[in-house]
């Protein structure tokens, strides 16, 4: 039975299984994903269902978030605050076409 961790650590061979070491959200699939995501460590999820079959998992630890460095949030900040720049000059310029477009029909 592989209904606590040291169980499910000893047959994790027997039943086909394998470590997967440190994973990323979005590095499985759907369901999969989702029931990593919602595990606490050291918890046992319930069988999920993937494009090979049932899968069960066994959280064993979460990396903890890092702090984005000054460097970082400072390039984060310059980014957004030239898109918003850019995106109103546009909007501007397109305002100042509109205005001075002369626009003619003629009938042939």
């Amino acid at each position: 039975m592989l209904n606590t961790p040291e169980n499910f650590n000893e047959n994790i061979e027997e039943h086909g299984g394998a470590e997967l070491g440190w994973i990323s959200d979005g590095d499985l699939r759907g369901k999969l994903d989702e029931t990593v995501k919602s595990l606490e460590p050291g918890e046992i999820s319930p069988p999920a269902r993937g494009a090979g079959g049932f899968h069960i998992f066994i959280l064993h630890e979460k990396e903890k978030e890092k702090a984005a460095t000054y460097e970082e949030m400072r390039e984060q900040l310059y980014r957004r605050i030239m898109e918003e720049t850019m995106a109103r000059q546009e909007q501007l310029l397109l305002e100042q076409l509109r205005r001075e477009a002369v626009i003619s029909n003629r009938l042939l």
